[in-house]
């Protein structure tokens, strides 16, 4: 049986979505903005080149192996 184990973040607020793409976890905060882990969670960088600052990031979509991000 799975288990959930708290891990050292991402920054910014509670997450409003998740997404897997090629190996690596992106999630959307509120009002941080996405988030990148390559480790499973370990550790996270902030992917939000042309993302206004402070807005509440609503989806992530993948799509052909591109991103896409609803911004509200």
């Amino acid at each position: 049986m799975a288990q959930w184990a708290q891990l050292n973040g991402p920054p910014g607020g509670s997450v409003g979505d998740i997404v897997s793409l090629n190996n690596a976890l992106f999630v959307a905060t509120g009002p941080g903005g996405v988030f990148k882990s390559e480790d499973q969670g370990e550790t996270w960088s902030s992917v939000n080149n042309g993302i206004p600052v402070n807005e509440n990031i609503g989806n992530l979509t993948e799509d052909n192996g591109a991103l896409y991000v609803t911004v509200t």
